[in-house]
């Protein structure tokens, strides 16, 4: 994700050491940049508001943007200050910052897009991305030390589709129907958020008998649907296979309540579902995942304990890696994961 925003990650880190771990820090900058926002809308319809003393009462949101504040704005520029530098040093990769920066420098280019849309796009892209995306992958992990027998099963589609002379693609995806499975299963066994994004009713509406006055606040339960007994035999377990049509599954419908509902639905889950399938897709092909060892040589089967947050993030838990060949060691070697700036 960073990549994809940036182009590179030193910077990033940079800021994140600054920080708590990356998906708690992207997610506090997220939530605190609305505040900042509901902050200024604040003063600009109370223009008293933003001269009150901190203690007093109902002043929190404009205290909390004071705070805040310069850590977004420096979450917004440093990283993009550092991709327009590599663009001067021609060092730059291909990633979003750099395609609008030389869109917006093309004479001929239509568009009414500033640097302060780039900047807050990119910013945005990462901070939304990011804590769902490392929530999703540490399930994942979880979930192929928990169960070594699917791990081993969408390796071995891989090895007859993709083989190990190259990284899965995009154009593989199709071909790779477990994999698919696997993923789905990943999103339903523990939604990214749990709880959704919060709704407005824009009407008074009626459900099951229950009145909902207009502007009433709706919290769609996303982890409920996803482990709907009704919907889903054995909704607590890990079970890929269950997508799959009979006789080697029972058919159950894919899930999608993770990615919200209605106008509010997220709007960069093509992007996100796209990040998370290549990053599965290209961990599954290359490396082999499996318990730590003890100093005493005992394995160390992890705990599936979350951290309090509002998003789905498991505790920091040990396990190992290791390539899965010689010929996957070679190409890992040749992949450039970050760069140096």
């Amino acid at each position: 994700m960073t990549a994809m925003s940036y182009s590179q990650t030193r910077l990033v880190q940079a800021l994140q050491k600054r920080a708590p771990p990356v998906a708690p820090f992207s997610i506090s900058i997220s939530v605190s940049a609305g505040i900042i926002n509901f902050a200024v809308l604040l003063t600009k319809n109370h223009i008293l508001v933003e001269y009150l003393p901190s203690w007093f009462p109902g002043t929190y949101y404009v205290n909390h943007a004071r705070k805040w504040a310069p850590k977004v704005k420096e979450f917004r520029d440093l990283p993009f200050e550092g991709v327009r530098h590599q663009m001067e040093q021609g060092s730059a990769k291909p990633c979003l910052v750099a395609s609008e920066l030389e869109a917006l420098g093309d004479e001929n280019a239509d568009s009414n897009i500033t640097i302060g849309d780039i900047k807050g796009a990119a910013a945005t892209t990462y901070s939304a991305g990011v804590g769902t995306t490392s929530s999703a992958l540490s399930v994942f992990v979880m979930a192929m030390i928990l169960h070594p027998e699917y791990q081993a099963q969408a390796q071995a589609e891989l090895d007859a589709v993709v083989g190990t002379q190259r990284l899965p693609e995009f154009n593989d995806r199709d071909s790779l129907p477990f994999l698919q499975c696997l993923i789905d299963e990943t999103l339903r066994w523990f939604s990214p958020f749990p709880a959704g994004i919060p709704h407005l009713s824009m009407e008074d509406d009626v459900y099951k008998g229950m009145f909902i006055p207009k502007g009433s606040t709706i919290i769609a339960n996303a982890r409920g649907m996803s482990w709907d007994e009704k919907v889903y035999a054995n909704p607590f377990n890990f079970e890929p296979t269950r997508y799959l049509p009979a006789p080697l599954g029972r058919g159950e419908p894919r899930p999608v309540a993770h990615w919200g509902f209605g106008r509010r639905i997220c709007p960069g889950r093509h992007f996100a579902d796209s990040s998370l399938w290549i990053a599965i897709a290209t961990i599954l092909s290359t490396l082999s995942i499996s318990k730590a060892i003890d100093k005493d040589g005992n394995e160390i089967t992890p705990e599936l304990t979350f951290v309090a947050s509002i998003a789905s993030q498991l505790k920091p838990f040990p396990f190992c890696t290791k390539p899965r060949s010689e010929e996957v060691a070679k190409l890992l070697s040749q992949v450039d994961v970050a760069d140096d700036y």
